[in-house]
């Protein structure tokens, strides 16, 4: 992670994140470039506007997750009609 220091856990990272959608003067977005989300349980995670450049995502549970439409097909290697 770029600006997130080792020692958080990623369901800090996730609540942090959470905190700053409903206000972004508190928490902090999340910031998950090139991080490994491989086989991770995200059901139900919101990831709105969390910045997943070139997440590794295979085999992830991503099941009611709240994510953008089109960052999720860039992290797939898909294209919009």
């Amino acid at each position: 992670m770029a600006d997130q220091s080792a020692d958080r856990t990623f369901e800090d990272v996730l609540s942090e994140h959470d905190d700053w959608l409903r206000n972004p003067a508190q928490g902090k977005r999340a910031v998950l470039i090139n991080r490994d989300l491989s086989k991770l349980d995200l059901r139900g995670a919101n990831l709105k506007d969390a910045d997943l450049t070139q997440a590794e995502i295979w085999r992830t549970n991503l099941k009611g997750c709240r994510v953008d439409p089109e960052i999720l097909h860039r992290m797939l290697g898909c294209t919009l009609p």
